[in-house]
């Protein structure tokens, strides 16, 4: 079941991922990848390549060349790539062959990008790619200028060169699928695994770099911050919390081997977070700080009682972003 976890114009991922402070470029983007030598005309192919980002773990919903106007006709679409950025992000690029069937000055876009991760679903918009398309009428002068059609051309040379031409193409397609299997058993084997209470630590200081809840984004704050948690309890106890719904999650703490007090202050956790995201109740700066401090304390109590946080290790955050803002 879907559900809108916050309003509509939140239409920006604005990030700044990990130590290493890599910066992703806010929104979805609309490029041309490749453009014809000449002026474009009706029926002449288009690369257009659309890059957006989102949280770690989501997914797209459909294809966003579905939204083409009828003035474009998709021919093909290439498989899409994914690139995590930072702790908590993924950048998403593809790039796909389209063809005008009108002339004059088109648009592409805007696309509908449908974000979904477990039940919560949002819904984003592309920009805008303008271009311009060439009539294939010429005026009268070229048009007098044409000339006759040539005659066929003979075909009388040997068949070996084509036989020849057709191996050496064989041999090239061989030799570039076993390259990308081998760049693809690369990139799944892919670096180690941060500790699960390193990762939540790393998002926590990612999300409160953004600083969302002081220009009004309390939505995606929110939001953010329940996938966050989520994370960590799948991977610490192993059970897909990321796919579960909030009646799933409360049933699946209820059969944990946590102590009352644990289980009461999750179940709270949980209720005050669901409050935000789908009654649309608006909270302060000093909610917002608190829904960060109770995680950032759930998942230290956890932890503990795990043993599982070394003693010289760095601490999980304090929540700054909002510190004294309320």
């Amino acid at each position: 079941m879907k559900r809108t976890a916050f309003v509509a114009g939140c239409l920006g991922l604005l990030l700044a991922c990990g130590r290493d402070a890599a910066v992703v470029e806010p929104g979805w983007r609309l490029e041309p990848a490749g453009v014809p030598g000449d002026s474009l005309t009706i029926g002449d192919p288009l690369r257009v390549r659309l890059t957006g980002s989102f949280p770690r773990g989501a997914r797209l919903e459909g294809s966003p060349w579905d939204g083409l106007s009828d003035q474009w006709s998709l021919r093909t679409a290439r498989e899409p790539a994914r690139r995590t950025v930072g702790d908590s992000m993924e950048v998403w690029t593809q790039e796909a062959d389209l063809a005008p069937f009108a002339t004059g000055s088109l648009a592409i876009g805007p696309l509908p990008i449908r974000i979904v991760l477990a039940q919560d679903t949002l819904v984003e918009r592309s920009d805008v790619l303008a271009v311009e398309v060439a009539s294939v009428l010429a005026d009268s002068s070229e048009m007098a200028d044409l000339r006759d059609i040539k005659p066929p051309i003979p075909l009388g040379s040997p068949r070996w060169p084509y036989a020849a031409a057709a191996a050496a193409l064989l041999a090239l397609a061989a030799v570039a699928a076993w390259m990308i299997r081998r760049r693809r058993k690369r990139e799944a084997e892919g670096p180690p695994l941060l500790a699960p209470w390193e990762e939540f630590r790393r998002a926590l200081e990612d999300l409160e770099s953004r600083r969302l809840p002081e220009t009004g984004d309390w939505g995606r704050y929110t939001l953010e911050l329940g996938w966050t948690v989520r994370r960590y309890l799948e991977r610490t106890f192993g059970e897909p919390v990321l796919e579960m719904t909030t009646g799933e999650v409360r049933g699946w703490l209820r059969g944990m081997d946590f102590s009352p007090v644990r289980e009461s202050r999750m179940l709270r956790w949980l209720d005050r977070s669901d409050l935000i995201k789908f009654a649309k109740a608006v909270p302060t700066l000093g909610e917002c700080r608190e829904l960060m401090g109770e995680a950032r304390d759930l998942v230290r109590d956890v932890e503990t009682s795990r043993g599982e946080i070394p003693a010289a290790c760095e601490p999980l955050p304090a929540q700054a972003g909002v510190e004294g803002a309320a």
